[in-house]
């Protein structure tokens, strides 16, 4: 919430209407200001634990055990996300993901077909390679960290975290996510997808060949 916007609504919060309840719902309390945040009633919403998803995830029909699996690693406990993902036509990321950063670490970028299959995709998966993306990096860290029993990979995934954990430290793993969380910035504000891909991907190889 803008700061402008928090001063607006803070009178009608301090007074409000008779039988008139106010919901304010953020991702990212932080951000608000502290006269919004002292006139509130504190409630945190925890993710799902990965039972629960996959518990609701088994009512939703024409979802087999794989994809399940998959969304449930993807997710992370967000039901939001879950429900993006099976909406996705792409049934696996992985091949697509691992392809490009191959591209990106051997500065091949130009001549990749990769960016023309990003483009051509729907905002909604761009946005779950991204968010797919992030999640790898996940991994990665906690292969870094020696925390192997906390990955949540599997397979090809597996493999493909514990070789990209050999060419990546903390401090590219964290540029990495900053760089893929400014790209969904840009793509949610209709930016356009073949010059912010095309700018990740440069940018990208930079971190991994400093």
């Amino acid at each position: 919430m803008h700061p402008s916007a928090a001063n607006g609504i803070l009178k009608i919060v301090e007074e409000p209407p008779p039988n008139t309840f106010f919901i304010l719902v953020s991702n990212n309390p932080e951000r608000l200001l502290p006269t919004i945040l002292s006139r509130t009633q504190h409630i945190m919403v925890p993710m799902l634990q990965d039972e629960e998803l996959e518990s609701f995830l088994r009512t939703q029909p024409a979802l087999d055990e794989r994809k399940r699996q998959q969304i449930v690693a993807e997710a992370e406990g967000n039901p939001r996300l879950a429900l993006a993902l099976m909406e996705s036509d792409e049934e696996d990321h992985h091949d697509l993901m691992a392809t490009w950063f191959r591209v990106c670490f051997k500065r091949t970028i130009p001549n990749g077909d990769a960016l023309e299959t990003f483009h051509e995709f729907d905002k909604l998966e761009q946005q779950t390679l991204l968010q797919y993306t992030l999640t790898m990096m996940r991994e990665t860290l906690l292969s870094l960290s020696g925390a192997d029993d906390m990955l949540r990979s599997r397979n090809g995934e597996h493999k493909f975290v514990l070789d990209f954990s050999k060419v990546m430290n903390v401090d590219k793993i964290e540029k990495t996510n900053q760089l893929v969380t400014d790209a969904s910035y840009h793509l949610e504000r209709n930016g356009s997808a073949k010059m912010i891909f095309l700018d990740l991907s440069l940018q990208l190889s930079r971190v991994m060949n400093p």
